[in-house]
């Protein structure tokens, strides 16, 4: 059996019961703030970028999270999931190394032990990482991107309303910076 899998494609809308949660949300107009403003130019550089338009002001996502995620401290803005085959000796030992190293590079982050049995909905083996800030995110992101090996992951934002983490618009946000997905993880609807 594969160690990873692609997630299975689905033959019609009503066969994979998650994207009813996709359908059911509702996203919020992105341009609302800007209705007044000119059109951006459309000047093309040689590498087919567009020109940048730099107005001097950063936007404030550098420093805090964009609503409703938490930005208070208080408890996590991101949580990261990194999962393993634990029936696999290399993966598994790969993920231990992992845990370690991300202990050790990022001794801020709030760091959970590793799970080798179910638990939750969580069918591999796998630990948590949780972010607070921006400047963390920022941080961890890349170097996980570059370095979580074999390994799966995925990561999603903490709404304030922690009741809403199940919303459709929260699993809407779940991103999972990996192509594949663990085997056991891919029969999970």
């Amino acid at each position: 059996m594969p160690r990873y899998i692609q997630p299975r494609v689905h033959d019609s809308d009503d066969d994979f019961p998650y994207d009813e949660y996709l359908r059911a949300y509702t996203y919020p107009d992105l341009l609302k703030d800007y209705e007044s403003q000119p059109p951006l130019p459309q000047e093309r550089l040689p590498n087919l970028s567009l020109k940048p338009v730099p107005t001097g002001v950063l936007s404030k996502t550098y420093t805090e999270f964009a609503d409703p995620i938490i930005k208070d401290g208080s408890h996590p803005s991101f949580e990261v999931h990194i999962y393993f085959n634990i029936d696999d000796p290399e993966e598994k030992e790969y993920a231990y190394k992992l845990h370690e190293r991300i202990r050790r590079e990022f001794p801020e982050l709030k760091i959970y032990c590793i799970l080798e049995t179910p638990w939750a909905s969580h069918t591999a083996g796998m630990w948590e990482v949780n972010v607070h800030t921006p400047a963390q995110f920022g941080a961890f992101t890349p170097w996980l991107v570059i370095n979580r090996g074999p390994l799966g992951c995925f990561m999603h934002p903490i709404p304030v309303t922690r009741s809403a983490t199940m919303s459709s618009g929260s699993r809407s946000s779940v991103t999972r910076p990996a192509t594949t997905w663990p085997s056991s993880l891919c029969s999970r609807t």
